[in-house]
């Protein structure tokens, strides 16, 4: 499954006569869900359509067919059990997305569903994580740098804090991680041309565009897409909708080494920072079922509409997102992956809507209400904080997350480099990041991770991968599982303080 920082609640992959056990690919593999078949399923009425009001997905042409209900999610680690009931699924069959989603986006309060029935309030709440934040990046498969979730803080070992820009959040539905893009640099072998002003030359280039993992390219107006045409010889496939190239064009562009540079400006215009992509962030792979046969294309599709556009998933693998929901405000960094050990830091405070800074290095957070207030220099973890521990690649099933009842997820396999040259032919997956799923803490409690589910990204993708290593889960408290996630007031404050899920 794969995180989606625009949607509230989990979207599976429902059944298809396009992708069913028998066919090829990943479609054996990936499993669907069958809420007919599940006996903890339980049908809600929804007063907004989410998908398309707040999640946005219907500007790019995802649709769901059926119909929002509750359901009951396990995080599953071989000793240890997080049960939630009551949140919120749904299914897709879009070709354009058959991998599964877990949300990390606030449920709007005008959609008639308890709120806590979503993943990051029900951490909160149950004294799992301390504050409604995470961070994250997506990771690059052809650099082999694995994915980053961390739910409740941040890596510091995964981002520049010399490029932090800073950015309130939108109240705008799915619109909530807007941005400026100033102005957009391409540099092709010893050739580089800037398109850096709008017509009128007063705005931005790009003037609050979306980031959104939810999806996995990036749709741009159509005078930016003949930007990347010109520069990168790119062609248009009027009947595929992406811009796809032959195997000779494909070469030349690995010879070339070409990069993208992305100027961004804070929201208050003062600080700008400038953003590099190499070509390997866009060296993909079309696959079934969006065409029979593997073909190279670029991540970048055409808006028809101002509302299309939107930096998805591949924006997100050079890029280090921090969201902190009850500060109202979120980061971006350039992401790094040089081989250091994960740095895990908390995001800390109190649960009120007073602002905070969330400067990587020196964040400093103080505050005067009652007992949840702390004070934190966040590039400093404490070592007596665990932190619960996953990696996953960008084409990677989120890997404790499990559905009861109907889900029919095969384990995941995100294979290394290495493995893929032991292995008959594969080829790239979309996004697909290169780290080993696992738990990981600094606890002397570790259990081992039993191994879960399986699914894999297309639209872009070929098959994907991952076998869990063993991990570990480690929790400062009573190891007895509690299924409703309750814990005592006095407990609540502590357990805060204690647990970052980190998900890389």
């Amino acid at each position: 499954m794969f995180p989606s920082t625009s949607l509230p609640g989990v979207l599976l992959p429902g059944q298809t006569d396009w992708c069913v056990n028998n066919t090829v690919g990943y479609c054996k593999e990936r499993g669907v869900y069958l809420s007919n078949s599940s006996s903890t399923w339980e049908m809600v009425q929804i007063s907004k359509d989410i998908l398309t009001d707040y999640v946005g997905l219907g500007n790019v042409g995802y649709f769901s067919n059926s119909t929002w209900g509750l359901e009951t999610i396990r995080f599953v680690g071989a000793t240890h059990e997080i049960k939630s009931k009551g949140q919120l699924v749904n299914t897709i069959r879009s070709k354009e997305m058959p991998m599964g989603l877990f949300g990390l986006s606030r449920l709007p309060k005008d959609v008639g569903v308890d709120t806590n029935s979503t993943l990051l309030p029900f951490l909160v709440n149950g004294g799992r994580v301390a504050l409604t934040s995470f961070s994250y990046t997506a990771g690059s498969f052809n650099r082999g740098s694995p994915a980053s979730l961390v739910l409740g803080g941040y890596d510091t070992s995964r981002f520049d804090p010399t490029t932090t820009l800073q950015f309130e959040i939108s109240g705008a539905s799915y619109r909530e991680l807007l941005v400026d893009i100033s102005s957009i640099t391409l540099t092709n072998g010893k050739h580089s041309i800037t398109h850096d002003t709008s017509p009128g030359g007063s705005s931005p280039l790009i003037s609050q565009i979306p980031i959104d993992s939810t999806v996995a390219h990036m749709w741009l107006p159509p005078e930016i897409c003949k930007f990347f045409e010109d520069a990168f010889h790119l062609e248009w496939n009027p009947y595929l909708n992406f811009y796809t190239f032959n195997t000779t064009a494909h070469g030349q562009l690995l010879q070339e080494k070409p990069h993208v540079k992305f100027t961004l400006t804070s929201n208050n215009g003062t600080d700008v920072v400038n953003y590099t992509f190499p070509y390997t962030a866009f060296d993909l792979m079309l696959t079934y079922p969006i065409v029979e046969e593997p073909t190279f294309y670029f991540p970048l599709r055409r808006t028809s509409k101002p509302e299309q556009s939107v930096l998805g998933r591949v924006f997100l693998q050079e890029m280090y997102l921090t969201v902190d929901y009850e500060q109202h405000n979120f980061n971006l960094s350039q992401a790094l992956d040089d081989g250091s050990s994960p740095h895990i830091s908390p995001i800390t405070g109190t649960r009120t809507t007073e602002r905070q800074s969330l400067s990587p290095t020196t964040a400093t957070t103080t505050t005067t209400t009652t007992t949840t207030t702390t004070t934190s220099t966040t590039d400093a973890p404490r070592k007596h904080q665990p932190a619960i521990n996953l990696f996953l690649g960008v084409g990677t099933a989120l890997a404790f997350l499990t559905i009861m009842a109907a889900v029919c997820m095969l384990p995941l396999r995100n294979w290394s480099r290495e493995r893929i040259k032991k292995q008959s032919k594969f080829d790239k997956a979309e996004l697909q990041g290169d780290g080993t799923p696992r738990f990981e803490i600094s606890s002397t409690d570790q259990v081992e991770l039993e191994t879960v589910e399986n699914g894999l990204e297309v639209g872009g993708s070929l098959p994907l991968a991952a076998e869990l290593d063993a991990g570990t889960v480690a929790f400062e408290m009573d190891a007895t599982s509690r299924d409703d996630m309750n814990v005592n007031e006095e407990d609540r404050v502590e357990e805060r303080h204690m647990f970052p899920f980190r998900i890389v």
